[in-house]
């Protein structure tokens, strides 16, 4: 049980209201990632333009920097989740405080962890400026 006892609290949407959101959500999302990724890669031509491995013996280190900062996509678990919602029956759809934040507030596990990762902070940067 989670602290106040959180994961006993639910509300009830309306499900035509959470998949509006969803697919906000997902679309703000997609466009952070596609700017990101862009960024990543204009790096990565850049770095591999610049990069000398005619003495190499082992992988480049600024190789491995860029491949663990490459900005990942989680527009597939917005589709799960908008696909399970439209095949829904109901009207309504009651979600406990752990869901309601991923699919009304956007706030998914992965999120604070992309939003370290630089390209997606200048993205995000950038969207809000």
């Amino acid at each position: 049980m989670g602290m106040f006892g959180e994961d006993k609290m639910y509300v009830t949407v309306e499900t035509t209201e959470l998949l509006e959101r969803l697919k906000t959500n997902r679309k703000a999302h997609a466009e952070t990632y596609a700017d990101a990724i862009k960024l990543w890669r204009n790096d990565l031509s850049h770095t591999c333009q610049k990069l000398d491995v005619s003495g190499a013996d082992s992988f480049p280190k600024k190789l491995k920097r860029l491949e663990g900062s490459c900005p990942t996509s989680h527009v597939e678990e917005y589709d799960r989740v908008i696909d399970m919602f439209e095949m829904s029956v109901s009207e309504t759809v009651k979600l406990d405080m752990h869901n309601f934040n991923r699919y009304c507030r956007d706030e998914w596990g992965w999120k604070a962890g992309a939003m370290s990762n630089r390209y997606y902070a200048m993205s995000a940067a950038t969207r809000k400026a």
